[in-house]
């Protein structure tokens, strides 16, 4: 990694900086913590009296500054789950607007696939690559053509990729994405989070430009309709209204920014399932006696107890046989050793 402005001295400090602001942290808390203070301020006072004693008016400002934006990002980083939701169209979404949005996006893949076929007609082999790639942001029906399932682009980027596994393997990636994760080794799972952070960073910067500039718009109106007096963020109604529409029209240009993360994420995702999915074959190995086979060695090892396997009842295993229905306790432990030897074969 280059270091920050070629200085060699800078070494030891950065060193010591990266274990506390690691890269996934500064693209999901960092970075997007500071611009919604930044957005946030100019309608605060961060002024107090409380550390006057220790801090100078500069130093105490940026303490807080400081503090702020770690707070504010650390809590759009717990509400990732639900600004992707947002994003998806799947929360705080109309009936209507939803229906209207996904009916354009259908009519995009109608455009797109008639104009793949065209190409393909024509023997335009580029022109057919370049629209296939846009057609790959969607989702696959049971034919193999894309459909649009969301109101968004990200909605049908992430239901694409999730949907993979399920088409391909057979497998619901909700249940087993997070047992395939706990089997990838250190160094995969950091490189991996580290890049899937740039996406759930660069959403976030968008959510943040969002709200901020709705929330100087809003400011705006209000001052300019009722004439209240209200601390505007750019001094006057009309340049905070402009400076809104700006923010707004950042959230967007860095929320299709995202997209092109997004789907490399989504291509990740898939390659995991592909390359990795050996590693969760031992659940597969299921045989009917599993769950006796569990209970029994529980038993054994948790309270020194024979699960009979005649009359399904516990007893000591000091007794050499059950004490309900007299089964012999070498028996039971040798039943419960050999059928948990067969639900290990593969």
């Amino acid at each position: 990694m280059a270091l920050p402005l070629g200085f060699e001295g800078a070494k030891g400090l950065a060193d010591k900086i990266q274990p506390l602001v690691q890269f996934p942290t500064l693209m999901r808390v960092v970075l997007p913590g500071a611009l919604a203070t930044v957005l946030i301020y100019p309608f605060t006072s961060l002024r107090t009296d409380l550390l006057s004693a220790a801090f100078t008016d500069i130093w105490r400002e940026l303490l807080l500054v400081v503090v702020a934006i770690f707070l504010i990002g650390a809590l759009i980083s717990a509400l990732s789950g639900k600004i992707y939701k947002i994003f998806e169209g799947r929360l705080l979404w109309s009936q209507f607007l939803f229906d209207w949005l996904q009916a354009f996006q259908a009519s995009r893949v109608r455009a797109l696939t008639k104009s793949a076929e065209k190409a393909k007609t024509e023997k335009r082999t580029l022109r057919y690559d370049e629209i296939w790639a846009r057609l790959r942001m969607y989702p696959l029906d049971e034919k193999g053509n894309p459909y649009a399932s969301h109101p968004t682009l990200l909605g049908n980027i992430l239901a694409a990729y999730e949907a993979y596994p399920e088409t391909r393997y057979g497998m619901d990636s909700v249940f087993y994405w997070p047992r395939l994760w706990l089997e990838l080794d250190k160094d995969k799972k950091t490189e991996i989070d580290g890049a899937w952070s740039v996406a759930d960073g660069f959403l976030h910067l968008s959510a943040a430009g969002f709200l901020g500039g709705m929330l100087w718009i809003i400011t705006a109106l209000i001052n300019l309709a009722s004439g209240f007096l209200l601390h505007l963020p750019l001094g006057t109604g009309k340049l905070s209204a402009l400076g809104g529409l700006i923010l707004i029209l950042f959230g967007y240009l860095i929320y299709r920014l995202s997209l092109t993360f997004h789907r490399r994420n989504g291509e990740t995702f898939k390659a995991t399932f592909d390359l990795y999915r050996d590693k969760i074959n031992a659940m597969t190995r299921l045989g009917p006696t599993e769950i006796t086979t569990w209970k029994g060695t529980w038993s054994y090892l948790q309270y020194l107890s024979v699960y009979c396997m005649e009359c399904h009842k516990y007893f000591p295993a000091n007794l050499e046989q059950c004490s309900s229905c007299s089964y012999p306790a070498s028996d039971s432990l040798e039943q419960l050793k050999r059928e948990g030897v067969e639900s290990k074969d593969p």
